[in-house]
């Protein structure tokens, strides 16, 4: 029974040292919108950009989007009504720094391709390029994002992680020994005292 029960808590410490991080590395390209416009604002358009994805996918928020990379695209030309439109986009390039044990890639990436899809993530960062004062944004498109690659990552407490789990371990068990004595003591002074209190007024009553 001891046994087991050091286990669980050594598991449960492990648990809290190990902290995996999942980096996930997607490209996507955006229309109607130029990398000059995009720089001119950059600090902004950044935050735009990482508001944007942030709310399409559940337990990742914005800071969690980063190196943020802008390329400017060759201008596409459509034919409308024979007309040629020239639409000026851009490839970004961005990582998602996951800490939820809940998700997977295929569930970001699903989240994320329907937000493209069905024009969640052109609502969204036309609301925030208002929110965060950014111009020229007011007709922008996203395509649908791809996965370039992934990784995991455990973070540095990793290195201390044989002491720390120890420490935890150890510190858990000292704690325990230390709550059981403190109720045994009361315990032990609520038995003693009454008896002893008993034995004192026989002691009166004698004399």
């Amino acid at each position: 029974m001891y046994s087991r029960f050091v286990l669980d808590l050594t598991y449960c410490a492990q648990c809290i040292v190990y902290r995996v991080f999942v980096f996930l590395f997607f490209v996507q390209q955006i229309f109607s919108l130029s990398k000059a416009d995009y720089d001119a604002q950059k600090v902004a358009s950044n935050r735009t950009f990482q508001h944007t994805v942030s709310d399409a996918l559940d337990g990742v928020f914005p800071a969690d989007v980063t190196d943020i990379v802008v390329k400017d695209n060759a201008n596409r030309v459509t034919n409308m009504r024979s007309t040629a439109l020239t639409v000026s986009s851009v490839t970004v390039t961005y990582t998602l720094q996951v800490l939820d044990s809940t998700q997977t890639l295929a569930k970001l990436r699903t989240q994320l391709v329907q937000a493209a899809n069905d024009g969640t993530m052109d609502s969204n960062f036309r609301h925030y390029a208002v929110v965060f004062n950014v111009t020229n944004f007011n007709n922008v498109t996203f395509a649908a994002p791809h996965v370039t690659h992934a990784a995991a990552q455990r973070d540095s407490s990793e290195r201390l992680t044989g002491a720390m789990i120890a420490l935890v371990v150890v510190g858990v068990l000292v704690g325990l020994a230390l709550l059981v004595g403190v109720l045994l003591f009361v315990y032990y002074r609520q038995e003693v005292t009454p008896i002893t209190t008993v034995s004192r007024r026989r002691e009166v009553q004698q004399v």
